[in-house]
């Protein structure tokens, strides 16, 4: 089970939410944290405030809508991070899942980072919803212009942690 595992119910398509979200430069539409994200090879770089945070995507299929990615370096330095972002279908619409496993630094207690993790992908999840973020409308962009997906927020976050 991972460490922290947040989940949306989306009322459109899984292609629909993938072309929405499938690209991992899409990061930048959907945390308010991230002032921009570039491409590097096989890594992503996200600038945000005092920084960047660089990440490499190990696995990315649109096929079966995820990718994975861990942290190279940032902000914080985690002894590891692995996160998978995935779609897949369920009822008439999609589900969106986000996940990490992790590494805390050395005496930094996991559940404190798990608890930001946490946050991060609420605030991720909550902007696809069309939430206001920043003062502005933070709806996710695809090739057909704005797309705002109607979402619910569900919290899976594992036993011991926030």
């Amino acid at each position: 089970m991972p460490d922290v595992s947040q989940s949306i119910t989306v009322s459109r398509s899984p292609a629909e939410v993938w072309e929405v979200i499938g690209d991992p430069l899409a990061i930048a539409d959907v945390l308010p944290m991230i002032e921009s994200a570039r491409m590097d090879g096989d890594l992503r770089v996200a600038a945000v405030a005092g920084g960047e945070i660089v990440e490499r995507i190990l696995e990315h299929s649109d096929a079966e809508r995820f990718y994975t990615y861990e942290v190279v370096d940032g902000p914080m330095k985690l002894e590891s991070y692995l996160s998978k972002l995935s779609v897949a279908p369920e009822g008439d619409g999609a589900v969106v899942l986000w996940e990490a496993d992790f590494e805390p630094p050395a005496g930094v207690p996991k559940e404190k980072v798990a608890a930001g993790i946490d946050q991060t992908y609420v605030t991720g999840l909550s902007a696809l919803r069309g939430s206001r973020e920043r003062g502005r409308r933070a709806a996710a962009r695809s090739r057909h212009g704005t797309t705002e997906l109607a979402l619910r927020p569900q919290r899976q976050v594992r036993p011991g942690h926030r």
